[in-house]
């Protein structure tokens, strides 16, 4: 992603008290799905099509879009 400092990733990702979780799967497989309702809940969505994960930290950062 042109400073290089992100690996773009194909995933969800929601985050909770300071965990985040990313969810890898075939396209159709509910990602999205599970997402949008984790974010209905207690967790925070960070992104439904893409997860940008830090190169060097190894965190994640919110990637926010409207979910398809």
């Amino acid at each position: 992603l042109g400073w290089r400092r992100h690996l773009l990733i194909h995933a969800s990702a929601v985050e909770r008290d300071g965990r985040a979780v990313m969810m890898i799967g075939a396209s159709g497989s509910g990602k999205s799905t599970l997402a949008a309702l984790l974010g209905e809940g207690q967790w925070r969505l960070l992104g439904d099509e893409f997860a940008l994960l830090g190169l060097e930290d190894g965190m994640l950062a919110p990637f926010p879009r409207l979910v398809s």
